[in-house]
């Protein structure tokens, strides 16, 4: 018994590949437009390389990263304290996220906050999806020696990590 395909088979599936190719170039005036109205939106678009596949039987070497990428903001900090948890974290059960006027007018919102430990070894994490929970308290910026308004998260919301 044989175990070839039939004939009419592969001829569908060889017929398949300018279809396909076709397709992928005709979706590319879309990806476009969704990555322009994104940046329009105020985010920063990574637009992957479209490569195409110069055969049917090449396809997994030429598989794409999707189709966008959304580039997200996050803000790192360090400080000159060493910490590793929220048991040794040197402010007791407050965390400062940041200035409030800086958060209020950034477009668009930040994913989160980095405050890293003097020793590079520990990071605490607070994550813009808690800013419903946050605060607003009047502080020394001792940085520039001027009070200003800094939104302030409670310890238990924060994630510590090593990195």
């Amino acid at each position: 018994m044989c175990d070839c395909k039939p004939k009419s088979l592969q001829v569908k599936r060889d017929d398949n590949h300018p279809k396909f190719i076709g397709n992928l170039r005709t979706s590319e005036e879309f990806r476009w437009l969704a990555a322009q109205w994104l940046n329009k939106k105020g985010y920063s678009v990574k637009v992957p390389v479209l490569r195409e596949a110069p055969s049917r039987d090449d396809w997994e070497e030429y598989t794409d990263e999707g189709d966008l990428e959304i580039c997200r903001r996050f803000e790192v900090k360090g400080i000159s304290r060493v910490f590793t948890c929220a048991e040794d974290w040197p402010f007791g059960g407050k965390f400062i996220v940041c200035a409030k006027h800086s958060y209020d007018r950034s477009a668009p919102k930040p994913m989160g906050f980095m405050v890293v430990s003097a020793d590079r070894i520990h990071a605490a994490v607070a994550n813009c999806t808690d800013s419903p929970t946050w605060w607003v308290e009047r502080k020394l910026d001792s940085r520039y020696g001027e009070e200003q308004d800094f939104y302030i998260s409670a310890l238990d919301r924060i994630n510590f990590i090593t990195l």
